[in-house]
């Protein structure tokens, strides 16, 4: 054999062993990939199962609070179950239940459990609160600017228990709020909670998302409402981002006028077309002391009232062109909350200067009607008295469809959303409930004691959901 062939054989046989090793590495990094691979894909699907999952929750979520808005669960169905399927074939399961039983006082609040199922096995389960909004939740609210004059203050207390200074002294706006004048005052100023430059417990701005604007809040008297503009200093105020949109929210009122719902109402307002409108032959009526809640007789059933009160019987309102107060006028002994003076006013409301209404006068150390009112003397109901009005902004002689004078002291829950409310003459004045308008004016002194007691008297019937969690 010569010495070339002997050579090749030789290179022949080492070249095996490179090939077979070349052979073992490249399987090796096949199988990696592939294992990396199928790895990354199951990781991708459980993601997107994971992701799924809590999509379809929500999607239940949404479902519930169809159901309860429209009527179709009840707080006489609680407790109560159900399931649904989403339009790709995804399932879920619900649960809700709430402790509201007729007659009861507060919103409805539900506690809705969901758990949605994504693709595979994986399964989330989220928990939300569902709840109504009070009709009554600020002291004052203004759905285009409130104006404070000097020693304007909001507190609040508790007409049940006789507890105040419960920090629930809240003023707010779609728009703007200015504060002008020397700041404190009120009968909370020396509370330890409250600064010393603090008028009210709470500013709540609405309508942030679309007006972040940290000068829709001005407080010249005492300290902005941003310190120093700096939204990291605030101490008294809080942002939503959607508005309260309550001014056209006023059909149900017409309703009770006996007026077409498309009747936008005369320069003046409205008249009351019932047949036991309240009132002389000019519209105008003057509330009697002692006057009780309306009846089928006298009043006229109001629907909404009947729906969204904190009564469980059917809420009739009295019905007039205007109303005047007298000086001094109480409620019969029986009105409350779930049984009020509920009335419905086509033009405008007139409080007198130095009246007191609902307030306990005839209390010893009551002083009604004069600088000296102690506004701690008294704790009362101001869901006992109702004043609703879908007037105009032009509506009223003083251009206002809520006229309050002088030195007068009112416990009364106000809403004329459409409506200006204050005016002129009008300085020294303890509102005693909450009052709603288009827009809040006065010339200063004006003293805002929330009831905490409102939150219940009389709800929107609007859900939203409050809180999200997951399990």
């Amino acid at each position: 054999m010569s010495a070339t062939r002997r050579g090749r054989r030789a290179r022949e046989r080492g070249s095996i062993p490179l090939a077979l090793l070349a052979t073992i590495v490249v399987a090796g990094l096949v199988a990696v990939v592939v294992a990396t691979t199928i790895a990354g894909q199951r990781a991708v699907r459980f993601d997107q199962g994971f992701t799924g999952a809590v999509q379809v929750a929500e999607i239940g979520v949404q479902q519930v609070l169809h159901l309860i808005t429209t009527g179709q669960l009840t707080p006489a169905d609680a407790p109560a179950k159900g399931s649904g399927t989403t339009g790709e074939g995804h399932s879920y399961e619900w649960g809700a239940d709430t402790d509201f039983e007729s007659g009861d006082r507060g919103p409805v609040e539900w506690t809705v459990t969901v758990t949605g199922q994504g693709s595979g096995d994986v399964a989330r389960t989220v928990e939300v609160t569902i709840s109504d909004d009070p009709l009554f939740d600020l002291g004052a609210f203004s759905e285009v600017q409130l104006v404070f004059g000097g020693g304007n203050t909001a507190d609040s207390y508790n007409s049940h228990t006789g507890e105040w200074c419960t920090r629930n002294g809240r003023v707010g706006s779609n728009e703007d709020l200015n504060f002008s004048g020397s700041a404190g005052g009120g009968p909370c100023e020396d509370e330890d909670y409250r600064r010393s430059d603090q008028t009210v417990d709470v500013v709540d701005l609405f309508d942030w998302e679309a007006n972040p604007d940290p000068a829709r809040c001005d407080h010249s008297g005492g300290s902005n409402c941003y310190e120093n503009n700096d939204p990291a200093n605030t101490w008294y105020l809080e942002t939503h981002d959607d508005p309260i949109q309550t001014a056209d929210d006023v059909g149900w009122m017409k309703d009770a006028l006996g007026v077409s719902p498309s009747d936008d109402g005369q320069p003046g307002g409205y008249s009351c077309e019932r047949d036991n409108a309240k009132g002389d032959s000019n519209g105008d009526w003057t509330v009697p002391d002692g006057i009780p809640p309306a009846d089928s007789t006298n009043g006229v059933a109001v629907d909404f009232l009947t729906e969204h009160s904190a009564g469980s019987s059917e809420v009739y309102a009295y019905c007039a062109d205007t109303v005047t107060f007298e000086d001094i006028t109480q409620l019969a002994d029986g009105a409350s909350a779930e049984n009020p003076v509920a009335l419905v006013v086509g033009e405008r409301v007139d409080f007198p200067q130095g009246g007191a209404v609902n307030i306990a006068c005839d209390t010893s150390g009551v002083d009604c009607g004069s600088n000296n009112f102690d506004p701690r003397s008294v704790a009362p109901e101001a869901a006992a008295l109702q004043i609703y009005s879908p007037a105009p902004s032009s509506a009223g002689s003083h251009g206002d469809v809520i006229h309050a004078l002088n030195h007068s002291q009112i416990a009364a829950s106000v809403y004329a959303p459409r409506g200006p409310c204050g005016g002129t003459g009008n300085a020294q004045i303890d509102m005693f409930g909450s009052l709603r308008c288009s827009n809040i004016r006065n010339q200063g002194g004006w003293q805002f004691h929330y009831d905490d007691r409102l939150g219940g008297a009389v709800r929107t019937g609007k859900f939203e959901i409050d809180r999200w969690t997951e399990q």
